[in-house]
């Protein structure tokens, strides 16, 4: 079986590893409010971008909807609570 004209076969084309001061950098970006959305979507839509950096953007991405979802679960819960509680 030649692993070139196999068709699950992936290219080697690889993105440079990005390093440690890379990294640290774009924790302090994606830290900064404002900053950090329109980095986040910068770097999801942009196709040219690093591979691990775009791949960190979703995941945030992920988790931030997932933050919003149990938030405005709680939040429904918290006031519907109190309004039952005030109605008496």
């Amino acid at each position: 079986m030649d692993i070139n004209n196999d068709s699950h076969y992936y290219d080697t084309d690889r993105s440079a590893v990005m390093s440690v001061g890379d990294w640290i950098l774009t924790l302090i970006l994606v830290s900064i409010p404002i900053v950090n959305i329109i980095l986040i979507v910068m770097w999801i839509v942009d196709k040219n971008s690093n591979p691990n950096r775009r791949n960190l953007a979703v995941a945030i991405l992920i988790l931030f909807a997932i933050g919003t979802v149990i938030w405005v679960t709680f939040m429904g819960a918290i006031v519907g609570a109190l309004s039952s509680v005030m109605s008496f």
